[in-house]
């Protein structure tokens, strides 16, 4: 069985972030499950834009470009902080999306 990157850097990311968002904002398992909606969402819209340009440009490029898109993302997670406020909530749906 065969990995991709994003699977192996989905499964930490996957286990860390219901607890983040529990110790944060006190969230629970359910709004902690809907915060994964914002990560699905930009995966189902870009899979086949992606599958397409690694058929016409190849895995080595489209991986880079993944990357360095992937990269603020995860940098940018550290903004959002409690109390859960609406902005504080919206900032890590935008950031989720982004990463996603």
């Amino acid at each position: 069985m065969a990995f991709t990157s994003s699977t192996i850097l989905a499964g930490p990311f996957d286990a860390v972030l219901p607890l983040h968002l529990k110790r944060i904002f006190d969230f629970t398992a359910l709004t902690s499950g809907a915060m994964f909606a914002a990560l699905a969402v930009p995966e189902i819209i870009l899979g086949p834009i992606a599958g397409w340009i690694v058929d016409n440009h190849g895995s080595k490029l489209t991986a880079l470009i993944g990357f360095i898109t992937l990269c603020p993302g995860m940098f940018l997670l550290v903004l959002p902080h409690g109390p859960a406020t609406a902005s504080q909530i919206s900032s890590l749906v935008f950031i989720l999306l982004f990463t996603g």
